[in-house]
């Protein structure tokens, strides 16, 4: 994998034709996931391996969120959790703006926060003149100390990536 993108500012690659309580579901460290939430930095990184065929590449992004205090990293976890349940366990498509557009198709599957992580599977086909792309994107989000670790992780089938890296990266959060 090589890194295609270091970033210290909130991402803003989500897709607006997308119901606005998916948003999330695009990427790691989406602007409108952290509007008003006090936030004082981030630094996103992101990873891909070449593409291969009509899979979308194995891929990572990471978001690391800091906040003044544990109070305010814990209070995104929780309004998270509300705010991603209106998103799980449903398939929504994307308008096309021209006849010519790929047809766009997710599918999201049920929400879990277990030891402290939310955790969401996103499912998606994006077809079309030229194109045949299927993927499987797994995100995660935790809140250790004044720290929101929030993962995107994508590829044929990335399991429990997202999760496991959030835990990793959990770990020396909390060392700190």
């Amino acid at each position: 994998m090589t890194v295609q993108q270091n970033a210290t500012a909130m991402q803003e690659d989500y897709d607006k034709k997308w119901p606005s309580e998916c948003y999330f579901t695009s990427s790691s460290a989406e602007s409108p996931a952290y509007a008003g939430s006090g936030f004082t930095a981030v630094r996103v990184q992101a990873v891909a391996a070449p593409s291969s065929g009509d899979q979308a590449p194995p891929s990572a992004t990471t978001g690391l969120v800091l906040f003044p205090s544990a109070t305010e990293a814990s209070a995104l976890f929780t309004a998270s959790s509300k705010a991603w349940a209106a998103c799980a366990d449903r398939q929504f498509s994307v308008p096309q703006e021209k006849p010519d557009d790929p047809e766009q198709r997710f599918q999201t599957k049920a929400l879990t926060n277990a030891n402290g992580v939310l955790s969401l599977t996103l499912t998606g086909t994006i077809s079309g003149p030229g194109i045949n792309i299927t993927m499987t994107c797994q995100r995660a989000l935790t809140a250790r100390n004044n720290v929101a670790i929030d993962i995107s992780t994508c590829g044929k089938d990335p399991g429990d990536t997202a999760v496991t890296i959030a835990n990793q990266i959990g770990g020396k959060v909390e060392k700190q």
